[in-house]
C-alpha cells in the first residue's frame, strides 16, 4: 500500500484525537469520531489493494454525501488510484461513467445493476462491535473485471 503525506497526516490527526467527532450528521442527530474514519479509511483501501486495484486505476464513488466518503478519499489517495466522486447519481449515470471513465472499481453503498459475469465483489464492512461502524453504509467495494 502507497504511502502518502496527505495519508501519513490523517492518520496522524486521527490518532491524536481518536474519540473526538470529526463529523456531525446532522438529519440523523449522529457523529462519526477520528476514530471511525481512520477504521474505514483502512478497510476501503484494504479493499482496494486485496482486490488488486493498482495505483493510477480509475475508482467511481458513490457513497454520496455521508461521513464515510472522507474514508474514501483518503484511501483512494493512499492506494494511488484516481477518484471520481458521484455522489447521488443515478444507476444509469453511474454505469455510463464506469464505463466512460474506464473504472476498475466502484465504492457503493447500495446495490449497482452490475453483470455477475464482469465483477468480482468484497465485502468491505468493518469488523467492529457495536453501534459505531464506519463502514456500515458501504455495502460493497467493486472491481470491474475486463472481458
Amino acid at each position: 500500500m502507497a504511502a502518502s503525506a496527505i495519508g501519513d497526516r490523517f492518520q496522524q490527526v486521527c490518532r491524536e484525537r481518536a474519540d473526538v467527532v470529526a463529523v456531525r450528521q446532522i438529519s440523523t442527530r449522529t457523529g462519526t469520531t477520528f476514530a471511525d474514519l481512520a477504521a474505514g479509511c483502512l478497510v476501503i483501501e484494504r479493499a482496494l489493494h486485496d482486490l488488486g486495484v493498482e495505483p493510477g486505476a480509475a475508482v467511481v464513488s458513490v457513497v454520496g454525501n455521508q461521513s464515510i466518503f472522507f474514508s474514501v478519499v483518503v484511501a483512494c489517495i493512499e492506494a494511488g488510484t484516481a477518484l471520481v466522486p458521484l455522489g447521488e447519481a443515478t444507476d444509469a449515470e453511474v454505469m455510463a461513467l464506469v464505463e466512460q471513465a474506464g473504472a476498475v472499481a466502484v465504492i457503493s453503498d447500495r446495490e449497482l445493476p452490475l453483470q455477475p459475469e464482469h465483477l468480482r465483489a468484497l465485502d468491505s464492512r468493518c469488523d467492529s462491535t457495536g453501534s459505531r461502524d464506519p463502514c456500515a453504509r458501504v455495502s460493497t467495494v467493486v472491481r470491474l473485471c475486463s472481458s
